[in-house]
């Protein structure tokens, strides 16, 4: 038996920006996506998963984590 699964993202976020409202609703979704996350961030002395930023505009929401460490495993480079 063969299963396959198609998902197209932007028909989602479509669909997100239409039931939930433009700003609103994707910081609603934002908040949901981190609280997903948040098992998933490293939390030796919870300083990461503490210095986190959720925001939103029309289009997208964005999750911005402010630490040291964070900008390394991201840029790979330490400031």
């Amino acid at each position: 038996m063969k299963i396959s699964v198609k998902i197209k993202m932007n028909e989602m976020e479509h669909t997100a920006r239409k039931k939930l409202g433009g700003r609103e609703g994707m910081l609603f979704l934002a908040n949901q996506a981190a609280n997903l996350m948040d098992p998933y961030v490293p939390a030796d002395t919870l300083t990461l998963a503490m210095n986190i930023r959720i925001t939103a505009d029309g289009e997208q929401g964005h999750i911005t984590y402010n630490s040291p460490y964070a900008h390394y495993q991201y840029e790979g480079e330490v400031y």
